[in-house]
């Protein structure tokens, strides 16, 4: 308990001499209002958080400006940064317990049916590109692409890697580098 008095005080003694490396006064005035705020919310642990993540947003800005001495400005995030993660094990245990009911509700009920729609056109094309493939033998991954340009490259190679896994296409690769996909 002792410890986190004494990171609090170290905290407003940091700020404080940081304080007085910016010379920009609308800054000067948000990190009083800032440091303020920290100092009222030092008893309730979910305002201080985010109290504490209020004041590393401003020495983020201050850094990205260059206001203020560095060496100070690291000093102040390295004990804002200590506070926060003292301030996240203590809230951790009684958010962690309800996260976990929450999860054993979710396993309880079985997932609805979600984007049947989405499930259906996926298979359509996967047989559309496995009727290709059974088409023309031999058929580069280049062709594919082509031939099914209003698929993304993306949807069309995650759907060759099923249809691979599925053992319904072998996938060969000749020395020019270019692969082949054949149907099985």
């Amino acid at each position: 308990m002792e410890d986190n008095h004494i990171l609090y005080t170290d905290i407003i003694i940091a700020c404080v001499q940081l304080r007085q490396t910016v010379g920009d006064n609308f800054f000067v005035q948000t990190f009083d209002t800032k440091l303020k705020n920290f100092i009222n919310t030092s008893i309730q642990a979910d305002s201080r958080l985010q109290s504490v993540e209020s004041l590393l947003e401003l020495l983020a800005q201050l850094e990205h400006l260059n206001l203020g001495e560095q060496l100070q400005l690291l000093a102040c995030r390295e004990l804002l940064l200590k506070d926060k993660l003292s301030i996240i094990q203590k809230i951790k245990p009684t958010k962690l317990a309800k996260t976990k009911s929450v999860k054993e509700e979710k396993e309880m009920i079985p997932p609805p049916a979600r984007f049947p729609e989405r499930a259906k056109k996926a298979n359509q094309v996967r047989e559309e590109i496995l009727k290709f493939i059974q088409h023309n033998h031999q058929a580069r991954t280049k062709d594919i692409v082509s031939q099914f340009s209003a698929i993304s490259h993306r949807t069309i190679h995650r759907n060759l890697k099923e249809l691979v896994s599925q053992g319904l296409v072998v996938r060969r690769s000749d020395d020019g580098g270019a692969i082949r996909y054949l149907a099985s």
